[in-house]
């Protein structure tokens, strides 16, 4: 998506029952599978709308690359089985399921209204409530599951490591 002069908007709309589709003055509409409009000179709302569509996700996955790193950092401080550890797991797998929801329902939500932004007939072009569980499986729902799982293990060896150094 260009910010510059012309603002494409790609999209996977299905769009065949909405042959007639015709935008408003200064956006070129074309259908090819896809609808995908273009607005030559975009608005400031629009822009927003562009960013919104792109900044949700990165911001995401620069969270998760940040947890991972204190993740990284506690573990070599306090040790592989620690409750810090632990909570740091679970705070990660509930960043990669939840986040990823969130914000594939903005994306969705600021295609939908840029999309719209550009036609002279409103409706719903991307389907902005099934499109945020679709983003989630398979790889965040496995990802964030499995790491929710291994923090009850390294939970529960935090505890048993607990009880070791007790009884020596």
């Amino acid at each position: 998506l260009s910010l510059h002069d012309a603002l494409p908007i790609y999209g996977s709309y299905s769009p065949i029952h909405k042959i007639g589709v015709t935008g408003r003055p200064g956006v070129t509409v074309s259908i090819n599978g896809t609808l995908q409009t273009c607005a030559s000179h975009p608005t400031a709302g629009q822009r927003t709308l562009v960013a919104l569509t792109q900044l949700p996700q990165t911001l995401v996955w620069a969270a998760v690359l940040l947890l991972l790193w204190q993740l990284l950092r506690t573990a070599s401080q306090t040790g592989p089985f620690t409750a810090q550890l632990a909570a740091g797991m679970r705070r990660l797998g509930w960043l990669i399921i939840v986040g990823t929801v969130a914000a594939a329902a903005v994306r969705g939500f600021a295609a939908d209204q840029l999309v719209n932004s550009m036609l002279k007939d409103w409706s719903n072009y991307d389907d902005v409530f099934s499109a945020p569980m679709g983003a989630l499986f398979p790889i965040p729902a496995l990802a964030g599951a499995s790491l929710l799982t291994f923090a009850r293990i390294i939970g529960a060896g935090a505890v048993m490591d607990d009880e070791i150094k007790a009884t020596v």
